[in-house]
């Protein structure tokens, strides 16, 4: 679906990537598995010497909610995510490191608490899972 056509998105999920290879096709696809799909997903390259750039290619071209910034010069992850609030078209944003990954509900759970608790501003989790 072309993006000059999609409505605003609900959410914007912002990732900042430096040589993230190992994790990266992991943490996108655990955001590409979430129950709540009126999404779109910024995934900011931070000039990663690393095969990190390809996956986020592949990803982008496979799937219209991805939007991909590729930076020429390495800027930090901090000014990365700045650059992915700026980048950002959805009513509520949701951050994620290039190694992290989302349960599968984590975006609907989130977006109901704070539309049902609107004095709330910021909301997160934090969860260990361990495989035995």
């Amino acid at each position: 679906m072309n993006r000059l056509f999609m409505s605003q998105p609900i959410l914007s999920v912002i990732i900042p990537v430096y040589n993230a290879e190992k994790y990266l096709q992991e943490t996108i696809n655990s955001i590409l598995n979430q129950s709540f799909t009126d999404y779109e997903l910024i995934i900011l390259n931070d000039k990663s010497t690393d095969n990190s750039k390809a996956i986020i290619e592949k990803n982008a071209a496979a799937d219209s909610r991805i939007v991909f910034v590729d930076k020429i010069e390495n800027i930090g992850p901090a000014r990365l995510r700045n650059e992915g609030f700026e980048t950002a078209k959805g009513e509520f944003i949701a951050l994620m490191d290039a190694d992290d990954i989302a349960m599968p509900d984590r975006f609907s759970k989130q977006l109901q608490f704070l539309k049902e608790n609107p004095e709330v501003g910021v909301c997160g989790t934090f969860y260990t899972l361990f495989k035995m």
